[in-house]
């Protein structure tokens, strides 16, 4: 999700990668409501604008999982 007001474009801004504890925070709606996997979780959020060529389908996975121990959040060992 992204809200800001600002003169210019979203291709105009730059933008900083989401890190992993906003993707598992993201991911919990379509997983908790829809059982979605964790894997399908990841598909959508690795096309998003900032997190676009910094995670990969498979990094978000592993960021998302429950059982992923929250290896690639803060540190940023996910990302390609």
């Amino acid at each position: 999700m992204l809200t800001f007001t600002a003169p210019w474009a979203l291709a105009e801004a730059e933008l900083n990668a989401p890190q992993g504890r906003y993707l598992r925070t993201s991911a919990a709606g379509p997983t908790d409501a829809h059982s979605w996997s964790a894997h399908r979780a990841a598909v959508c959020p690795a096309t998003w604008p900032g997190a676009a060529g910094h995670w990969t389908v498979e990094s978000l996975h592993g960021a998302i999982a429950p059982h992923s121990g929250g290896s690639a959040s803060a540190t940023g060992s996910g990302r390609r």
